[in-house]
């Protein structure tokens, strides 16, 4: 919901209309999560959510049973269209996860840009539609005018500014956490915790848009006489050839620490084979010849795969650019390997 707070904001500062937001709540779930268990709810969470990224070109925010969907491309017709095929989509297939029908209250609230919207409005026209709808059990599906919406009252509104104050007081709190939890402390880049979060995202999004991705595996060769001058040294090395890394992206691409020592992970969204071995070429050609004036000059190796060439999921992936990868070391280290194709 946090992320949700931060968009409501950004949207009421840029003054950007006319929005929609879809709120979706799961019926049923506890019911699941007693008779069959808390992995059939997680399995039946997981099925509403792959169907809303299948179906939107919104943003996706989920708080526990629910889901937010903002919308800000098209017109309010455009909207109510969009929202529509989620909740078909939704009714076609609920028994595969064992969800009764209608499987979810799904609300459409759409914004107008002649009038201005408080986070507390927002929010509260958000708590307001689904709490009508739990209150009506022969209808789950209905579009709401934010304009035509009382103002939330009594426990509600209570409720709301709660969770408000909540929002701005753990925010920065949990931003905080979070940085200490995906950062590595010697290169202060991503670490292999985050490193795999985004190599899930990204596969999904490469399957969902149809669009390449690729994955360089980095090692750097004969890094031991830094570590035997001191492991001060051989951290600092590690960090300064984080940062030589770093120059050679392009914008969308990311890049992580991998497990451990002098280990890189690249995400090349968008990219196909032929380019992610130019982008690998330059970082291999920028290390060699950035750290010429260094202590000890050094030099990397690289893996590279695919998606799908080379694996249809992460293990697959990364299993394939590390075999490209210890074949460069074989083959005399400072040079890039691509993975041999998936067999079939």
């Amino acid at each position: 919901l946090l992320g949700f707070f931060d968009w409501v904001n950004q949207q009421i500062e840029r003054s950007v209309a006319p929005y929609s937001i879809i709120a979706l709540d799961i019926i049923g779930l506890e019911g699941i999560n007693e008779k069959l268990g808390r992995s059939a709810g997680d399995a039946a969470i997981r099925w509403i959510s792959y169907v809303i990224k299948e179906e939107t070109r919104g943003q996706i925010y989920r708080a526990g049973d629910e889901f937010l969907i903002t919308l800000t491309k098209g017109s309010h017709e455009d909207h109510a269209a969009e929202g529509r095929q989620i909740y078909e989509k939704l009714l076609q297939e609920t028994e595969r996860v064992n969800l009764q029908s209608p499987p979810a209250n799904f609300a459409i609230i759409h914004y107008d840009q002649l009038i201005e919207h408080s986070p507390e409005d927002v929010l509260g026209a958000y708590y307001g539609a689904l709490y009508y709808l739990k209150g009506q059990p022969d209808v789950s599906y209905k579009t709401f005018y934010a304009a035509d919406m009382e103002p939330v009252m009594g426990l509600m509104k209570y409720i709301v500014r709660h969770t408000i104050i909540r929002l701005l007081s753990f925010g920065g709190m949990l931003e905080q956490s979070r940085q200490l939890a995906y950062t590595d402390s010697i290169s202060g880049l991503p670490n292999i915790r985050a490193a795999l979060e985004n190599l899930s995202t990204a596969i999904l999004q490469a399957e969902i848009s149809k669009q390449p991705l690729s994955i360089l595996l980095i090692d750097g060769d004969d890094l031991k006489p830094y570590n035997n001058i001191s492991y001060a040294a051989g951290d600092e090395m590690i960090k300064r050839l984080g940062t030589m890394l770093k120059g050679a992206l392009r914008p969308n691409d990311f890049l992580a620490r991998w497990r451990y020592g002098d280990e890189f992970l690249v995400l090349l969204p968008n990219t196909a084979m032929r380019e992610a071995k130019l982008v690998g070429e330059r970082m291999r050609n920028l290390v060699q010849e950035g750290s010429m004036k260094w202590i000890y000059p050094i030099t990397i190796s690289l893996g590279a795969a695919s998606f799908t060439k080379h694996g249809e999921n992460s293990d697959e992936l990364v299993a394939k650019a590390e075999k490209a990868l210890n074949q460069a070391k074989r083959m005399g280290k400072n040079r890039l390997v691509e993975a041999d194709p998936v067999s079939i």
